[in-house]
C-alpha cells in the first residue's frame, strides 16, 4: 500500500505522468492510488495511449473472472477516466497540449477529482449468472479485508442492482446496445455530485437506457397508465435456464486505501455466495 503522505502521492504520480507520456503504454506496479491533479493527468494519459486494446487489457488486473464465469470489473477514479479518456478519439502517442485538450473535454471530471476534499468511490461491476430472471436483486454486497494491523468488514454506500436478468442463449443486438448507450448516455457528463460517471450510473440513465434499446429492438413501449400485470410479456428462459444478471457496488475510495487484501463477497438468501479474491496492490 502507499503511505498517505500527499508529498509522496504527488512525486510519484508525477512520476506516472512522465513515464506514460514517453511511450510506456502498460501500467507500472502500483497500488490503488488517492486522487490528485497529477494521478488525474496520469488516468486520462492512459487511456489515451490505450484506445485500441479492449476494455479487459485496459482494466489489466481490474477485470477479474472467477471459474464459475462471474466476472468483476473494479472502476477506481483512476480507471473511470481513463475509461472515459479510450472512447474520446485523442492520439493515441498524446503530446503535453493533448493532455491539456483531453483536460478541457473533461473538466467536470477533472475538477471533482482533483479535489481530495471530495468523496471518490470505488465501483465493482459484478456480471453473474442464476436461475431466476429476479436473481441478481437480492443480492448484497460487503468486503472483508485486513490492512494496517486491523480487520474490515465493509458495506456499500450506493448499489444498482439488476431487477430482471437476461436469459442466456437469446441474442441481443449488440448494434441496438452501442447506439442506445451513445444516445442515452455517453453525451452526458459526470454528475458533480457524486464524482460517478454519468454514463449507466444513475436510475434515470438505467431507465433511459432500456426504453430507447427497446425502441431499437422493435419492442412496443409499455404504457404508463397501465398495470404491470396487463402489460407484460412472460420473460423468455435461457439456455439452461440460467440469466445474466448486472449488479454494482460502491465503496469509498478513502477506506478502501487502507486495506491490503480483501474479499468482495455477494449475498443472497436465494442463492450461493459469490466471491472475489484481491490485492490493492495489484489493483489501479
Amino acid at each position: 500500500m502507499l503511505p498517505h503522505a500527499p508529498r509522496f502521492i504527488q512525486r510519484l504520480s508525477l512520476v506516472f505522468v512522465v513515464i506514460l507520456l514517453s511511450g510506456t503504454t502498460t501500467l507500472p506496479a502500483l497500488a490503488v492510488i488517492a486522487m490528485s491533479t497529477k494521478a488525474v493527468n496520469a488516468a486520462l494519459v492512459y487511456g489515451m495511449k490505450n484506445q485500441k486494446i479492449g476494455i479487459s487489457n485496459l482494466l489489466g488486473a481490474n477485470w477479474v473472472e472467477n471459474a464459475d464465469g462471474a466476472l468483476l470489473n473494479v472502476y477506481t477514479p483512476f480507471m473511470m477516466l481513463a475509461t472515459k479518456a479510450s472512447r474520446a478519439r485523442f492520439p493515441q502517442n498524446p503530446a503535453p497540449s493533448d493532455l491539456a485538450r483531453a483536460r478541457k473535454r473533461f473538466a467536470r471530471d477533472v475538477a471533482y477529482y482533483s479535489d481530495v476534499n471530495n468523496r471518490h468511490m470505488v465501483k465493482f461491476a459484478v456480471s453473474f449468472y442464476g436461475d431466476s430472471p429476479t436473481f441478481a436483486k437480492y443480492y448484497s454486497a460487503r468486503i472483508v479485508g485486513v490492512g494496517r494491523g486491523q480487520n474490515y468488514n465493509l458495506k456499500p454506500e450506493k448499489q444498482i442492482l439488476d431487477q430482471v436478468a437476461d436469459p442466456l442463449g437469446i441474442d441481443v443486438p449488440t448494434e441496438s446496445q452501442e447506439k442506445a448507450k451513445k444516445e442515452i448516455n455517453m453525451s452526458k457528463p459526470s454528475t458533480g455530485e457524486t464524482g460517478l460517471p454519468y454514463s449507466a450510473e444513475t436510475k434515470e440513465s438505467d431507465d433511459a437506457f432500456a426504453e430507447r434499446l427497446a425502441e431499437l429492438r422493435g419492442e412496443k413501449k409499455k404504457e404508463p397508465q397501465l398495470k404491470a400485470s396487463e402489460t407484460e410479456k412472460p420473460v423468455q428462459k435461457g439456455q439452461h435456464g440460467l440469466y445474466q444478471g448486472i449488479n454494482s457496488y460502491y465503496f469509498p475510495l478513502k477506506t478502501l486505501l487502507d486495506l491490503d487484501e480483501f474479499q468482495l463477497i455477494l449475498e443472497s438468501p436465494h442463492g450461493p455466495p459469490v466471491t472475489f479474491r484481491l490485492n490493492n496492490a495489484r489493483l489501479y
